[in-house]
């Protein structure tokens, strides 16, 4: 029993010290990069994943957003986080709505991703700590993925909110200078 424990735990460690190192590594080169083209680009790794467990993808694209100045692999890794994190959060499958546009509340041009979904929602008292690290709300989570995601947005020059209503779901908005 003891040997499975350790095992177990040996691995998850692993699986940490593999996110963290991933995350140190700031890879890519800065370049002028389509927001829409990455999250489409995105949604075609999780398409088969997202059909298996019977969760419908909506697209909500503004035709006109502009290019923004960013590292494209970690964009698409902020995305990636997301989404998997929405599909994870319905059990029994649901809707994920992932909307741009540019944002009309900022001082500079700014371009917003919205990535909703329908899923179970998030506890206010926990919406609150989801961008710590090490916080997870999910007993197999390592709570790394969201704390990493708002690095990689804030390292963009932007900033990420989030908004939740239990048994409704979850808005992540991504705002990324243009």
């Amino acid at each position: 029993r003891f040997l499975d424990v350790a095992r177990k735990e040996t691995e998850r460690v692993s699986h940490i010290i593999r996110q963290m190192l991933g995350f140190a590594r700031r890879s890519g080169e800065v370049e002028w990069v389509e927001p829409n083209q990455l999250i489409e680009e995105t949604l075609i790794l999780v398409e088969k994943k997202m059909k298996q467990a019977r969760v419908e993808v909506a697209r909500i694209f503004d035709p006109q957003l502009p290019k923004i100045r960013a590292r494209a692999d970690q964009l698409r890794q902020v995305f990636l986080n997301l989404l998997l994190n929405a599909q994870q959060a319905m059990e029994k499958g649901g809707r994920i709505t992932v909307r741009t546009s540019v944002y009309e509340q900022a001082l500079q041009p700014t371009v917003s991703v919205q990535i909703s979904d329908t899923g179970r929602g998030i506890a206010e008292a926990d919406l609150a700590r989801i961008f710590e690290p090490f916080f997870s709300t999910r007993s197999k989570g390592t709570g790394l993925g969201l704390w990493v995601t708002q690095d990689i947005v804030r390292h963009h020059g932007g900033r990420i909110e989030a908004t939740s209503e239990e048994g409704k779901g979850t808005t992540f908005n991504v705002i990324l200078p243009v």
